[in-house]
């Protein structure tokens, strides 16, 4: 047989052609010129465009290909590949971007204090200790932490610190509750459950803390409780008026109803007042040193 042709049948007359990816060899797997017994598949990293060859062609830099292909690819954006016969491209590591957005031959070292995740065509986040604003690094404000690819928004903000929200860069310590400062990044709450504001130091509607370093707890046991009191109180409170009014009937004769009456309504007017004054003194407790 001719070149790039094979024969693998006894009394043959005729020659068969090799197709694309492929190429004529003797039994062992050896290349041949002439009288070639069988065709075999170009191996990764080369190519064969076209049938009648008995050799296969190295991708050159910036591609590659698999077993049997008639030709070369590409690299894809973020993968390189940096020598000829290459079978399969490569991510530029961390902090490293590629030459060219496709078929790359290598990689390039970012700029500190950019960076970039592993297989990327640019360096447009900013390394560790660092985060990005408004396509700038700064570095990593104190009292926060900020990981590979921080931006402002998220900086990881330390337990028992907050800070006014995501475009804010003061953290400030919780020096009255920090229990319920839980820290974190912008995508997880920063204050504890059922606590908001500045310095997680108020708690949400029917929640209360009963000291600084407690949690805001539901209100609703606490009212059952003071409710009971107030009736006990209440009641108590008329036994103790109706008998003093009839030792007093003893004496002078007056009405034991109308005073009755009389003295329930004192009692109301004074406990209503009583109770706002109590709710005004814990309100004004609740507030931090911070607002001092």
């Amino acid at each position: 047989c001719e070149i790039g042709k094979f024969n693998n049948q006894s009394a043959s007359t005729t020659c068969s052609v090799c197709g694309p990816g492929h190429f004529t060899s003797d039994g062992r797997g050896v290349g041949v010129s002439s009288q070639a017994t069988a065709c075999t598949e170009c191996p990764a990293g080369s190519y064969q465009e076209e049938g009648s060859s008995y050799q296969c062609l190295l991708c050159e830099k910036g591609k590659s290909s698999s077993r049997g292909s008639k030709n070369c690819t590409a690299c894809v954006a973020g993968r390189f590949a940096s020598s000829t016969g290459t079978t399969e491209c490569i991510e530029c590591e961390s902090g490293k971007k590629t030459t060219s957005f496709v078929a790359a031959e290598g990689c390039t070292k970012c700029t500190s204090p950019f960076s970039s995740w592993k297989g990327s065509t640019n360096c447009s986040i900013c390394k560790d200790g660092y985060y990005e604003e408004d396509k700038t690094c700064h570095e990593c404000p104190r009292n926060g932490e900020c990981p590979l690819g921080t931006t402002k928004a998220n900086i990881n903000i330390n337990s028992g610190y907050w800070r006014l929200g995501p475009d804010s860069i003061r953290i400030l310590e919780c020096t009255s509750s920090p229990g319920a400062c839980l820290g974190g990044n912008g995508s997880s709450p920063l204050c504890q459950d059922n606590s908001k504001g500045p310095f997680c130091a108020i708690c949400e509607l029917d929640y209360a803390r009963a000291s600084e370093t407690d949690k805001c707890r539901s209100c609703a046991k606490r009212r059952g409780l003071d409710s009971s009191f107030w009736v006990l109180l209440s009641f108590a409170s008329i036994i103790l008026v109706v008998f003093c009014i009839y030792l007093k009937q003893q004496h002078n004769g007056v009405k034991v109803g109308e005073e009755i009456h009389e003295i329930i309504e004192i009692y109301g007017e004074l406990k209503t007042k009583l109770k706002i004054v109590l709710s005004f003194t814990q309100v004004v407790s609740s507030f931090p040193s911070q607002f001092d």
